[in-house]
């Protein structure tokens, strides 16, 4: 929309509002309930991939130094 991406959109828009260029009606203009469903889902979808590689992280104790992990099996 408006030729940005869809952070960079809601970025701009959040901003717009928080300074009081544009009311909270004109954010919302031509934006349909399946507009709002589909970005839940995809955000949903984004931030389930996001949380599943940090957990991955965490648990193959990545943020370590290769010499200081857990044996396999450990922990």
């Amino acid at each position: 929309k408006n030729e940005r991406g869809a952070m960079a959109l809601i970025v701009k828009l959040r901003n717009d509002l928080a300074h009081g260029n544009v009311s909270f009606g004109e954010c919302g203009t031509d934006v349909s309930v399946e507009d709002l469903r589909d970005l839940k889902s995809r955000t949903a979808m984004y931030l389930t991939e996001v949380v599943s590689s940090f957990k991955n992280f965490i648990e193959s104790y990545a943020f370590l130094n290769p010499t200081s992990r857990p044996a396999e099996g450990v922990g």
